[in-house]
């Protein structure tokens, strides 16, 4: 009697041994979790833009990140911080951060916008420099600032690249347009416009064009060194 009960307590002792380790495995598992903490975990960014997610961790340099669609955005670690950028194309990919000693992975998942849908026009600016003219000068501002106004929102068709002008007079012009490497071109009405874009915020759009050569060669008397039109839009649907 006296040796089964020997035997039991330490059958009891190992069955608690083991629950034991494998308590403070699943805590260690967990605090392995946990030290692997960002800033964000999911970021919108435009096509072209780049974005950094900052590591809270400690030892953020034994991490590696992989995407897992390089086509829509790669991602850098320099010290604690991560540097995604988006590339030509748009969608959804999810980044996977990884602990290289424990193999404990974060995902992080980034949304990469392109420009389409409607967008409204909200104001503009010009810039208008040239020598010793001033009734040139102030009949250039007159000129481009009525360009600005004419326009009421422009529409982009990110599938088939078709362009859709609405007018502030409600005339609605068709064409094409292409969009790469933050320059947006659009074609309609018999001419080309060329725009260099930067995305302000999730919601606003600048465009900024460069009418210098235009009133150049329309004032070739005056020294005209630069003509340039800000345009800003707000999104109206996507």
């Amino acid at each position: 009697m006296l040796y089964i009960y020997i035997k039991y307590e330490k059958n009891l002792f190992a069955i608690f041994l083991i629950a034991s380790i494998f308590t403070i495995s699943c805590q260690n598992q967990h605090e392995v979790d946990n030290k692997i903490q960002l800033s964000k975990e999911e970021v919108t960014i435009w096509i072209g833009q780049k974005a950094n997610i900052r590591i809270l961790s400690a030892g953020s340099s034994t991490f590696t990140i992989k995407s897992e669609n390089d086509q829509i955005a790669r991602a850098d670690i320099i010290g604690d911080v991560i540097t995604i950028t988006a590339r030509e194309n748009e969608g959804i990919v999810n980044l996977v951060l990884t602990n290289k000693f424990d193999e404990i992975n974060k995902t992080i998942r980034v949304h990469v916008k392109t420009l389409s849908g409607a967008w409204k026009a909200t104001g503009g600016n010009v810039k208008v420099d040239i020598d010793n003219n001033e009734g040139v000068k102030e009949t250039i501002e007159e000129e481009v600032l009525t360009l600005i106004s004419k326009i009421h929102s422009v529409g982009f068709d990110n599938t088939t690249h078709k362009l859709t002008v609405f007018t502030t007079d409600h005339l609605k012009y068709y064409g094409i347009y292409s969009f790469k490497n933050m320059l947006l071109e659009m074609s309609y009405m018999n001419r080309i416009e060329k725009y260099s874009v930067c995305f302000l915020g999730e919601r606003n759009i600048q465009l900024k064009q460069d009418l210098t050569d235009l009133f150049a060669k329309k004032y070739p008397n005056t020294k005209v060194n630069k003509v340039e039109i800000d345009r800003l839009f707000t999104y109206i649907s996507f």
